[in-house]
């Protein structure tokens, strides 16, 4: 038997250009959330020095790229390499709701990739109902 609940789980990526509050929405949610174990919050892992706002895990490109098969969902944008830890998906197979500071860099082919298997939904299916074209790209603004 399985040590989780069977639940669905979500993932949910807040996105938006920088400076347009995305860390704001997520530390209020996080403190309205904090007593439901349901809810997990990713930290992310990004090539740059620490900084007053997003609590991340500060590496350098060496190091990222050493953790390269340890990341759920990664990518590249403004200079930088930002990283989902792996371990989001022990929570989304015990039905979490996963929180992150995401992208719009990160493709749906990587989250299908990546969530999709406990929506058991397509890339194509979710590229469609995404709005995205043939070549799997989707304008998630």
């Amino acid at each position: 038997m399985s040590p989780c609940p069977l639940r669905v789980a979500h993932l949910i990526l807040v996105v938006g250009p920088s400076g347009a509050g995305k860390d704001t929405l997520i530390d209020y949610a996080r403190a309205q959330l904090r007593s439901d174990p349901s809810f997990h919050f990713a930290r992310r892992v990004i090539t740059r020095p620490p900084s007053v706002g997003e609590d991340h895990e500060s590496v350098d490109i060496e190091e990222f790229q050493r953790r390269a098969g340890a990341f759920a969902l990664h990518w590249q944008a403004h200079g930088l390499f930002y990283g989902i830890p792996a371990t989001v998906e022990d929570q989304l197979d015990c039905g979490a709701v996963v929180i992150a500071n995401g992208s719009r860099a990160i493709g749906p082919s990587a989250l299908c990739a990546t969530t999709c298997r406990q929506c058991h939904c397509t890339r194509c299916g979710l590229v469609q109902a995404l709005g995205g074209d043939a070549d799997g790209k989707v304008n998630l603004c």
